[in-house]
């Protein structure tokens, strides 16, 4: 089945015009087109030799402080691809692309360094110009002044830097003239190590710009006919754009200015436990990764996936697994989110490679490959895509991926070091997380006689899946807990009371010496914390802090311990209050000599208690009878704040 591409007419809209300072300089080289062969996809099509070589090479020095890093010898997945690489290229290719080398080679004249340089002096920090009005002007004729230089200024390492602040200052309608010239040359652009910073930085100015701008003014009608000329070349080179560790950044800027969304940096998209924990127990709605707007150039938008999709096609197997294009996959499918039936069809073209036809009939991944899937998961890079996936697929197809690809696998899924972060991701965003609940379960204790072994053999999840006797777990407790396991079971205790009760049972139903190993244990601590800071039942709460009853001094120097003391603190009643400072009380010198201890001699007010434990029960019903009138108020949970 071959899949149709699906374009859009711009009409005449899109008919290039001068450049909008109405001059016309005369240009030091002649612009170049985009090779292309309709006839060849992938690396097969020809691209700028200059930046082939730099990515072979691992060579293109890059600024100190810049977020992206060149691999070296980056060893390539195994990739598929439709048709065999022609060895023998045409002799006019080959011209070309000398052509193509010695214009971004050639040097800037000094004369031109040297206006750039005081360009800088003058606008850098600590600079002659500081009134806007004046900054604004000299932007615009410093962009003036690129005219017919944009490619060479935009991949010298030192202007670059210059462009790159004058995009800050100019105004919009200079941005856009300079995209709108270079929109030719903008995939080499991109793929430079300097240029790629200036790409971005013009893109994410000239959105900033449409959001406040006429739709029917001068601005964003120069916008759109940059934009689609920059959208039609870089997807003629998708490939390649793609797999650049610098194009790529630039392409998923482009796919964000297209759909009017902002999104995060990749500091702010953090893959670990503790922002996903925040994640799921905030009541504020999880983050999409992409601040959704009003989408800025949908026409754009539609056309540039498409296209994309439609040049990559016969790349996808290996591309959904590259570090660098598995990002620009993950941010297509972002941008689309809240669009079900786009999704649903990107999600197929991904997992299937079909053309759709399936989603029109209702026959979700009919043609998936169990064994693809699974091999994408178990990948470092594709792991991350398939997590986008189960974030933004809608119900009906979530819920078919679950079934398929989940309710048998789960096991060997939590155990991997990649697919792991994929169980994590199905049982954060879980949209039948009792169902997901009771997979877990099964799959971990299949006898399905007694629940009771089920948070035993979650703590030791490596252990049970290597095969060690189930019915000798009390053993394992003297080994160290496993990550993954304690990992999964924090994010099933942040469920909702009436979905994890299983998983509940069987903690509360462990046995008192086993229950103080875990609090004893770095990763098990955290598991018992995350209980007690459930919606389980008060009931079972207070089951857990009586089995500690006794131990509560010794957890109390322990720095993992410590924790858990005060969370149990928090949860106790007041006769369980009572002994525990009882505890505290005793090796109350030895706290003080330790990190910690001061902040839980003055959090639980062991001094007011030593001095007067009448006083200081009063002090305690007083604050509990003032909490718990802020809880019915704001609807805080109690116990939180005591």
């Amino acid at each position: 089945m071959k899949k149709a591409a699906v374009y859009f007419d711009f009409g005449e809209s899109f008919v290039f015009a001068m450049p909008l300072n109405g001059k016309a300089k005369a240009a030091p080289c002649q612009p170049r087109k985009i090779l292309h062969s309709s006839t060849r996809t992938g690396r097969d099509a020809c691209v700028d030799a200059l930046g082939l070589e730099q990515l072979q090479n691992g060579q293109g020095d890059h600024e100190e402080g810049k977020s992206r890093k060149r691999k070296h010898g980056r060893k390539e997945p195994s990739r598929k691809l439709g048709k065999k690489y022609e060895t023998s290229r045409r002799s006019e290719d080959v011209a070309e692309k000398s052509a193509c080398r010695s214009q971004i080679s050639r040097k800037l004249d000094t004369e031109t360094m040297q206006y750039f340089a005081e360009i800088s002096s003058l606008l850098g920090e600590g600079g002659a110009v500081t009134d806007p009005e004046e900054r604004a002007i000299l932007c615009a004729n410093a962009l003036e002044e690129t005219v017919g230089k944009e490619l060479q200024l935009a991949c010298d390492r030192s202007c670059s830097r210059v462009l790159e602040s004058l995009f800050l200052s100019a105004d919009a309608i200079h941005v856009a003239s300079f995209l709108h010239r270079s929109s030719s040359d903008f995939p080499y652009i991109a793929m430079d190590s300097s240029g790629s910073h200036v790409a971005e930085a013009a893109l994410k100015s000239s959105a900033v710009a449409v959001r406040n701008c006429d739709t029917g003014g001068v601005l964003y009608k120069t916008l759109k006919q940059a934009l689609f000329v920059i959208c039609q070349n870089m997807a003629k080179s998708a490939v390649d754009v793609m797999c650049s560790c610098y194009g790529s950044h630039v392409l998923r800027c482009l796919l964000a200015v297209c759909s009017g969304t902002v999104l995060e940096s990749p500091s702010d998209n953090k893959r670990g436990l503790a922002s996903r924990l925040v994640r799921l127990t905030s009541k504020a709605p999880a983050p999409q990764n992409v601040e959704s707007k009003d989408t800025a150039f949908p026409d754009l938008l539609d056309f540039l996936v498409n296209r994309l999709l439609e040049e990559c096609k016969e790349s996808l197997v290996w591309l959904r697994m590259d570090p660098f294009a598995g990002p620009v996959l993950q941010t297509i499918l972002k941008v689309r989110r809240g669009n079900d039936k786009a999704v649903t069809c990107l999600i197929s073209i991904l997992l299937e490679g079909d053309n759709g036809i399936a989603f029109e009939e209702g026959k979700y991944l009919e043609f998936v490959s169990n064994e693809e899937v699974m091999e994408l998961m178990f990948n470092s890079n594709g792991s991350h895509l398939m997590e986008v996936i189960l974030e933004v697929a809608p119900d009906a197809l979530y819920m078919k991926m679950f079934e398929s690809f989940f309710c048998h696998n789960i096991l060997d899924l939590s155990i991997h070091p990649s697919a792991n972060f994929v169980v994590q991701s199905l049982i954060m965003s879980a949209r039948h997380q009792e169902q997901a609940c009771q997979s877990l379960a099964h799959a971990i204790y299949p006898e399905a006689i007694s629940s009771a072994c089920l948070v035993p053999r979650m703590l030791f999840l490596e252990n049970y899946v290597n095969g060690e006797d189930s019915k000798c777990w009390n053993t394992a407790l003297g080994k160290e807990m496993s990550v993954l396991g304690c990992t999964i079971l924090e994010l099933i205790f942040s469920y909702p009371k009436e979905c994890n009760k299983q998983f509940r049972s069987s903690l509360a139903s462990m046995e008192a010496n086993d229950t103080l190993k875990m609090v004893k244990d770095a990763r098990g601590s955290h598991v018992i914390e995350r209980f007690l800071s459930s919606s389980a039942p008060h009931k079972q709460k207070q089951r857990i802090v009586s089995r500690l009853k006794g131990n509560f001094a010794e957890l109390s120097t322990n720095t993992f311990g410590s924790f858990t003391v005060e969370k149990c603190f928090s949860v106790a009643g007041s006769s369980l209050k009572e002994a525990i400072m009882s505890e505290i009380v005793a090796v109350q010198s030895d706290l003080l000599k330790t990190k910690h201890g001061p902040y839980l001699l003055k959090r639980f007010d062991v001094t007011g208690f030593v001095k007067s434990p009448v006083q200081w029960r009063r002090r305690l019903t007083s604050k509990h009878g003032t909490w718990k009138e802020f809880s019915e108020i704001f609807g805080t949970k109690l116990g939180s704040g005591i």
